[in-house]
């Protein structure tokens, strides 16, 4: 499923992210990864990730690697 505490993969943009060990380094805190929309399985995070944030941000190398 990954969309529980310690498990955790969204899909931003057609590909899929494996948040698992990044949630509590997230700089919005982790609870932002499990809100609706964002951590639950099976629903695309897209629309919510491209509203906080630029494209830039995924190409950078440490985000990149957790690209599954």
């Amino acid at each position: 499923q990954h969309n529980k505490e310690g498990d955790l993969w969204v899909i931003i943009d057609s590909k899929v992210y494996d948040l698992s060990r990044f949630a509590d380094l997230h700089p919005g805190g982790a609870n932002v990864l499990y809100a609706d929309g964002v951590g639950k399985s099976g629903k695309d995070a897209t629309q919510v990730f491209f509203g906080l944030h630029r494209l830039e941000v995924l190409q950078r190398p440490q985000y990149s690697r957790l690209q599954v």
